[in-house]
């Protein structure tokens, strides 16, 4: 124990500590002035520092505001054109539907004095039996095309293509294969 603390001890080999020789003097003008000791008129670069931070925080904040406004005008713009396109449809429609139903009322109106009167010459009343006959086909061609369309949607809602023929649905497990509703159709 006795080696132990002599081995520790700097006393045989340093000679022992003198306070007057073993000082360090430091000159804090070498370090750069008297940076501890600031006076308080020497902080207002920190109070700018914060006050461009302040500054920087309050443009972000503006430019997202900004961008949210000009997100809900851009969205509600878009609303207003689907609106648009919406009503232009339905009126197209209307109008189809007004058509038809004149063309209907023009036929009726049409076939209704042929019967009144006196039979008509053999020609004319060939005429109208050929025009009733492509009527009755277009009309039986529309009902089987609607019939047709209606299986077809059918077919692509129960096999998950949601917009009918026109559509393709991707793969979940095989990344960046589609698959397309004829094709499946085919294969099936």
């Amino acid at each position: 124990m006795v080696f132990l603390s002599a081995w520790l001890s700097c006393k045989d080999t340093c000679g022992g500590y003198d306070p007057k020789t073993d000082t360090v003097k430091i000159d804090p003008k070498l370090f750069g002035g008297d940076e501890e000791n600031l006076q308080p008129s020497e902080i207002p670069k920190d109070a700018c520092f914060a006050q461009q931070e302040l500054e920087m925080l309050k443009n972000a904040q503006e430019e997202v505001a900004r961008a949210n406004e000009e997100a809900a005008k851009r969205e509600q713009k878009e609303a207003e054109e689907f609106q648009q396109k919406e009503d232009l449809f339905q009126q197209a429609r209307r109008r189809r539907e007004e058509e038809k139903a004149r063309c209907l009322v023009d036929e009726q109106a049409a076939t209704e004095p042929v019967q009144l009167a006196e039979e008509p010459p053999a020609p004319a009343r060939d005429k109208e039996l050929a025009v009733d006959a492509k009527a009755q086909r277009l009309e039986k061609l529309a009902a089987e095309a609607a019939e047709a369309r209606e299986r077809v949607n059918l077919w692509c809602k129960t096999n998950s293509f949601c917009g009918g023929m026109s559509s393709k649905k991707q793969t979940f497990l095989q990344l960046g294969v589609s698959k397309h509703p004829f094709h499946e159709a085919v294969a099936n």
